[in-house]
């Protein structure tokens, strides 16, 4: 997430269809009061009990398995009633994995894992996932696919735009944002900071590692990631998730031995 004290601040989706290349098909599901097997369950419910550690708070989910999905990564949207709020963040984390898994949300217990990365306290084979908000907006991103990334930001104006793109992102970027002028630039700068993000929260590094080891596309269209510092950008799939009009965000998916065709990605609303 884009930090005031970084210079930078910040999301994309699309309609149902069959993609192009470097484009991604779309599904959004509306909101419905069957979710989480018929159970509706308001945030506030599930961060009552977070001002205790949360080994302690929630019994351990029980094992069940991974919901058929795997050739889809699910996109979460959860409005906050508080923007940033950690409590409801990992409250909004428990529900969209327990609409994943099966279940109820309080019987997930998270951890804190590297670089301060939730985690599942009793890991489920194959299931990766990512969290990002602004604002009021959360994020969460979930497959069986492979290590996943998502980052979300408010777009809003900023000031020496081409100054920070110069020193934080790889020369090819830069000159692409320097390029454009008005709304065109700030979107590429948005685009370029949210897919970078998304792929280094994908690796584990976050943004302990420098922007610039990462090139990726800057347009609204195709996203990709152009090259790597340290590894094949073709092991990767990228996709640009837009919850709102002044929202612009990314997926990033490590493939693996994934050979399935692209991944469909689908924004669900909760």
């Amino acid at each position: 997430m884009l930090e005031e004290s970084e210079l930078l601040q910040p999301r994309q989706l699309g309609a149902d269809g069959r993609r192009a290349p470097g484009d991604v098909a779309l599904l959004r599901e509306p909101p419905g009061p069957d979710r989480l097997a018929g159970v509706p369950v308001a945030l506030h419910d599930l961060a009552e009990n977070d001002g205790l550690p949360e080994r302690d708070v929630h019994a351990p989910i029980v094992a069940r398995a991974v919901h058929e999905t795997a050739r889809d990564v699910e996109v979460w949207q959860i409005e906050l009633r508080e923007p940033g709020d950690r409590d409801e963040r990992r409250a909004a984390l428990r529900l969209a994995l327990a609409r994943r898994l099966g279940g109820d949300p309080s019987e997930i217990r998270l951890i804190s894992g590297p670089h301060g990365k939730p985690a599942l306290a009793d890991p489920v084979d194959g299931l990766h996932f990512s969290l990002s908000s602004s604002g009021r907006c959360c994020l969460i991103a979930v497959t069986t696919i492979g290590p996943i990334g998502v980052d979300v930001e408010r777009v809003v104006p900023r000031k020496y735009l081409e100054r920070i793109a110069a020193r934080r992102f790889a020369p090819e970027e830069a000159a692409a944002i320097a390029d454009r002028r008005g709304e065109s630039a700030l979107r590429a700068f948005y685009n370029c900071w949210t897919r970078k993000e998304a792929y280094l929260k994908a690796t584990g590094t976050g943004l302990t590692a420098p922007l610039d080891g990462v090139v990726v596309s800057v347009d609204d269209e195709r996203p990709a990631i152009l090259a790597l510092r340290d590894d094949d950008p073709g092991a990767w799939f990228l996709a640009a998730v837009a919850p709102a009009r002044d929202l612009i965000g990314a997926v990033a998916v490590r493939l693996g031995d994934y050979r399935a065709g692209e991944p469909a990605v689908r924004l669900l609303t909760a």
